[in-house]
């Protein structure tokens, strides 16, 4: 029998990398193979030529599993082995990018001689836990690019990790059932996380799910479904008694809706390829970047978004989509045409306390209205007071009171309050008026270009005036190609009022219809 000392000699721990000799069973390899860690990945190396035969990346991998191999010949036997999981990119011209599961076993030198499987396991399970740990720490070292006050946190792969899935059957074209069972489900077995599935019943119950469910016994929350899922997630979040740690929750978009822009933005934020594979391992991987979401306040009732508010075209399109629902996103481009075809206006006026480093992307000239430039040098001369504009670090909530019932938004009054002279006023016709959180309208349109992820403020996306439907089509094509669109501004802004002038056409927020009445946000920044 080999003894166990003999095979753990062959680990070695130079300079934080882990080497030892074994041997391939899958892809099949004949001579013995020298598996290392390099400050990359994981290679499998030829011992006589030195030859690479083999490499997995970090953020390919997604589980490492002991396992039970069998063996067939003249006899029958079985040895234990290493099954090493990963989902590297490939390509084809008809699908695009995609990812395509990968499993290479490789079994002990000892298990040639007369080895125990039980000492064999032992030898294994020291090799799982010291490639895990390789894979952490490379997670923690690729992350630098972040920005210092992003607090980015990695889930350590050794810890036995569970998550909520919320599954939105009725999302998208209604296929989320089946795109989990096959796409989400699998990876999430290979990275042997446990999960708890909760397929919604009717509009609202994620909200409630998520404002009483025990967050205690999960390490995140997977939305199975659109940007609609997500808002009603983060509402059931704030809901809670406990919501200053809850909103903490990691949140997961896989992208089984139509328009899908947050799990856009963030697959883009992380530089990854728009696809359902990525997003998944996201939640395998454990990283997570603060964002931020508003808090909002109508006339009948408070509530949170992550996305966007809208009214004018942008709004009445998506309503008029959800009747070509079973198109997928190329329902929100034929409900736009028609939308643009009529060229609905509407009469608001706007309200808004401008961002500390807000600048004009572009000016246009309401009739009879000054110009943003005469604005913007009005605004500059205003004494702004700390409360008003804090500091990047500071948080614009009120922490003095650690029991309270909903955040402290302390830029918003009531609407019977005459607001204060930090507040810049604007009256006229608006074809759109979109403040979002993220600069994604649906995944293949960027309507606010340099919008930053959890900068702290809120872009005002506006067509201000009566615009051509020229103009229109001219401004979508603009978003498809991710650029500016000329004759649309966008104003960074900590809050905003904007009071209708009647009830016409509908105000969506995050994807769900409300009544058109008063509104007013503040950004509560890094909150989620």
């Amino acid at each position: 029998m080999a003894s166990l000392d003999m095979a753990e000699d062959t680990i070695q721990g130079q300079e934080g990398s882990f080497e030892t000799r074994v041997r391939l069973v899958s892809p099949k390899h004949s001579e013995p193979i020298k598996m290392k860690t390099t400050q990359t990945g994981i290679t499998f190396q030829s011992t006589t030529s030195n030859a690479i035969v083999l490499e997995i990346n970090f953020t390919d991998l997604v589980g490492i599993k002991c396992v039970k191999i069998l063996e067939t010949g003249l006899d029958e036997f079985e040895f234990g082995g290493l099954s090493v999981i990963s989902y590297p990119e490939a390509y084809s011209y008809f699908r695009g990018s995609y990812r395509v599961r990968t499993e290479t076993l490789v079994k002990t030198v000892a298990s040639e001689e007369e080895s125990s499987y039980t000492d064999e396991k032992k030898i294994l399970v020291k090799w799982r836990i010291e490639l895990l740990r390789r894979v952490h720490s490379y997670l923690l070292s690729s992350l630098e690019y972040f920005d210092v006050d992003r607090s980015v946190e990695v889930v350590d792969p050794l810890k036995n990790r569970k998550l909520l899935v919320v599954l939105n059957p009725v999302s998208g074209k209604g296929v989320c059932a089946k795109i989990y069972e096959e796409e989400v489900l699998p990876i999430f077995e290979d990275a042997e996380i446990q999960v708890d599935v909760v397929e919604t019943k009717y509009r609202g119950h994620a909200r409630d799910l998520a404002k009483n469910y025990d967050l205690s016994a999960i390490q995140g929350i997977v939305c199975v479904g659109g940007d609609g899922t997500v808002h009603e997630v983060i509402n059931g979040l704030m809901g809670r008694a406990d919501w200053r740690s809850a909103i903490k929750m990691p949140i997961c978009p896989i992208p089984c809706g139509s328009g899908n822009a947050l799990a856009k933005t963030a697959l883009k934020e992380a530089g990854e390829e728009y696809y359902i594979a990525n997003s998944v391992l996201s939640a395998v991987y454990g990283a997570y970047i603060p964002f931020d979401i508003a808090m909002a306040q109508s006339e009948t009732e408070t509530l949170y978004f992550f996305m966007s508010f809208s009214w004018g075209i942008i709004a009445d399109s998506d309503i008029e989509s959800e009747r070509f629902r079973f198109l997928g996103e190329a329902r929100f481009t034929l409900a736009g045409l028609k939308c643009t075809l009529i060229n609905k206006v509407y009469q608001g006026t706007l309200h808004y306390i401008p961002f500390r480093e807000y600048q004009v992307q572009s000016v246009c000239e309401p009739i009879g209205l000054e110009s943003f430039r005469e604005i913007e040098e009005s605004v500059r001369k205003k004494p702004m007071m700390g409360v008003i504009c804090p500091q990047p670090q500071q948080q614009q909530l009120d922490t003095t009171n650690e029991i309270e019932e909903t955040p402290n938004a302390n830029l918003l009054e009531p609407f019977d309050h005459q607001l204060s002279e930090n507040w810049v006023k604007l009256d006229s016709l608006f074809t759109m008026f979109y403040p979002t959180l993220i600069p994604y309208l649906t995944r293949s349109m960027k309507i606010a270009p340099d919008h930053a992820m959890g900068g702290g403020y809120i872009s005002l996306v506006m067509g201000v005036g009566h615009k051509s439907r020229i103009g229109i089509l001219t401004a979508i094509r603009s978003w498809e190609k991710e650029r500016h669109a000329p004759d649309v501004d966008i104003i960074k802004v900590e809050a905003f009022r904007f009071v209708p002038h009647g009830r016409e056409g509908v105000f969506t927020v995050d994807g769900e219809m409300y009544p058109v009445q008063s509104f007013q946000a503040q950004v509560l920044k890094q909150l989620g």
